[in-house]
């Protein structure tokens, strides 16, 4: 079917994905009634806040077009390219940041109600905040190490070349750097809905956008000897999306009544630091079995190159962040024990319950 192989398999799986919940909803004997009341004050703030909102997806996406634009004057090859290389960019944020990010908005839209000191709302923020850093931070760092082997190994094919591979490659590393930033905005931007704020990510945002075009344009076409790069609007799209973190964490810090100076920054920086030395411990293997060991032409020794690497990488960050006493270790690791019991039981059972 070729292409339409791919629109039909977008079809029915978004019909599977309503039909899974209707057995949940005659479970929990949900009976929907349609009711239109206008005067209702959760309606009324519902209307308020959903324009903002509106206003920040219309800005998200001129940010696109405004990529695919600007991408597009350079060649209908960089579109591709850009694109190849933001999906991959994509990945640790929509299985990361953005499930985090969701889980915690209603904790902390209640807390918001609950508590006017907001201690229960920045213990909730800082540790989905942390939680996003320590998964996020060393997929970054695997990202811009391993760019060429990565991308090698999901494109690579008789019609993606070489050349278009290392423009691949750098395109993601730039993207990399502003990885961790897009993924702290996913969480950063829930705690003002959680305040029944949802102005300003939209202003902060937009100007946001208006940087970003501005840093392509001139990334691409003013800097002196460079001859249009790609990897250029991904580097604006780093600095960008960075300005637009930091300036988040200054005002949602101001709406708060702040932050702890210790507990925002220490678990934070503990955590970048592990993720450089986990950089160094890939960068280091990647370039001696490549060159002594592994035959990376081929697809089988790419994929044990990747792995190995990965996993020497990975052994570090773990390492590292066990003598550094990170706590989101700990819950790291409390996940597969708690998928261990889900999958092995281990209920107890009594004498009575034993007896025939």
């Amino acid at each position: 079917m070729g292409l339409l192989g791919a629109i039909w398999g977008v079809v029915i799986g978004a019909c599977l994905f309503l039909l899974i919940q209707i057995p949940l909803c005659f479970h929990l004997n949900f009976k929907y009634q349609l009711v239109l009341d206008t005067t209702h004050p959760g309606v009324r703030e519902i209307g308020k806040l959903i324009i903002p909102r509106a206003l920040g997806l219309a800005a998200t996406q001129l940010n696109y077009f405004a990529n695919l634009i600007i991408t597009s004057l350079i060649s209908t090859r960089a579109i591709t390219i850009f694109s190849f290389a933001q999906q991959l960019q994509q990945l640790p944020i929509g299985i990361f940041a953005a499930t985090i990010s969701q889980a915690a908005l209603p904790t902390l839209s209640e807390e918001k109600e609950k508590d006017d000191n907001f201690a229960a709302f920045k213990k909730t923020l800082l540790t989905s905040l942390h939680q996003i850093l320590f998964l996020v931070c060393p997929a970054a760092v695997i990202l811009i190490v391993l760019r060429i082997p990565i991308v090698r190994l999901v494109y690579g094919a008789a019609k993606f070349d070489w050349v278009a591979t290392v423009e691949t490659g750098r395109t993601l590393a730039f993207l990399g750097l502003g990885l961790v930033a897009e993924a702290v905005i996913n969480l950063l931007v829930r705690g003002f809905y959680a305040l029944h704020d949802s102005k300003t990510p939209v202003i902060v945002g937009s100007l946001t956008v208006l940087i970003n075009i501005c840093l392509s344009l001139i990334f691409i076409f003013l800097v002196p000897g460079w001859d249009r790069p790609v990897w250029g609007l991904a580097l604006a799209v780093a600095i960008a999306d960075s300005l637009y973190a930091l300036v988040l964490i200054i005002l949602l810090n101001r709406r708060i009544n702040y932050f702890d100076f210790r507990t925002f920054f220490l678990p934070a920086t503990k955590i970048i630091f592990a993720a450089g030395l986990t950089g160094i411990s890939l960068y280091l293997p990647l370039k001696l079995l490549d060159q002594l060991v592994f035959d990376t032409t081929r697809t089988v020794p790419l994929i044990m190159l990747t792995g190995t690497v990965s996993f020497i990488g990975l052994s570090v960050y773990f390492f590292f962040t066990w003598v550094l006493q990170i706590e989101e270790l700990r819950a790291f690791l409390g996940l597969f024990k708690r998928a261990k019991n889900v999958i092995i039981p281990t209920e107890a059972v009594t004498e009575t319950e034993a007896k025939p």
